[in-house]
């Protein structure tokens, strides 16, 4: 109803079909056909159809005013918006945790940047703890809240720590149905993300019931390369650890499976950081752009 809505008033301010046949590009008996629809649902004639010329009824100038108006408003708004695109332009300079950033921001980027062309920005992957201000970010995607009181931060999510498998390793092995099942096994271990020490000891959570308990498993093969652990999970060789924001693709074609979902191994909180407590426009421009990927 509303494509007939803003079809009638475009017709209107073209004063006929002919010449808004040629500004819409669409043909004469369509846009016919549309107001009479729009009439219809209406209960009103909007247009006198036996004069040659093209005349609107009391009816149809009344409804004209009134969204003619409205649609200028929109009109302006979009350009309003548009503008305020334009407008933003600079430097920004992020910091952002591979782990979350890899399917959730990353993909999206270049969508942000087409939608503000002059902006200039730089991304820095990093696991580690930011310096905001000795390593001049703007704005931080990490896991480690920082102690400085003049940077903003906000929790914006939680990422589990959770076990996946290919359909080929349970053919193999087994599907395991409780936690004591897992240590018969074969699991790649993690290690630490700043010590690069392997972890036999996992702070388990089940997410149904909240119960938390240390689970100890030492593996023969321990990885910290998150991104490049799936690959050893997709061959049906062994159960991976690996965080949930990071192998939607492969869960959603099948390649991998969860293993007891109802346990995460690890948590990794999602703080986005700003570095000052007032944002310039293009630091909030990024900041809703970041907030809506990790949703």
């Amino acid at each position: 109803m509303y494509d007939d809505i803003f079809i009638f008033v475009k017709v209107a301010q073209a004063g006929g079909y002919s010449k808004a046949s040629q500004i819409l590009e669409v043909s004469q008996p369509t846009l016919s056909r549309r107001v009479k629809e729009l009439e219809d649902r209406l209960g009103v004639n909007l247009v006198t159809r036996t004069s040659k010329n093209f005349e609107l009824t009391d009816s149809g100038k009344e409804f004209y005013e009134c969204f003619s108006k409205h649609e200028q408003n929109i009109q302006n708004k979009i350009h309003e918006l548009t503008q305020d695109f334009q407008d933003i332009s600079g430097q920004l300079r992020i910091a952002l945790h591979p782990a979350i950033a890899r399917e959730l921001i990353s993909p999206k980027i270049p969508q942000f940047m087409q939608k503000y062309p002059k902006l200039e920005l730089t991304i820095v992957y990093t696991p580690n703890k930011v310096d905001m201000m000795v390593d001049n970010y703007n704005l931080a995607i990490t896991n480690l809240a920082p102690r400085s009181a003049s940077s903003k931060i906000n929790q914006v999510n939680t990422f589990h720590l959770r076990l996946y498998a290919a359909p080929k390793y349970i053919e193999r092995y087994g599907l395991p149905t409780n936690i004591e099942e897992l240590r018969i096994h074969r699991i790649v271990g993690q290690t630490d993300f700043v010590t690069s020490q392997k972890l036999e000891n996992y702070e388990v959570t089940n997410l149904a019931t909240g119960d938390q308990f240390i689970f100890n498993y030492q593996a023969s093969l321990y990885s910290g390369g998150m991104m490049q652990v799936a690959s050893m999970a997709t061959s049906g060789d062994y159960i991976i650890m690996i965080w949930d924001s990071l192998i939607k693709d492969e869960l959603e074609c099948g390649e991998l499976i969860p293993i007891l979902p109802e346990y995460s191994f690890r948590e990794l909180p999602c703080y986005l950081i700003c570095r000052q407590q007032m944002l310039t426009k293009p630091e909030q421009a990024l900041v809703d752009f970041l907030e809506e990927c990790l949703k």
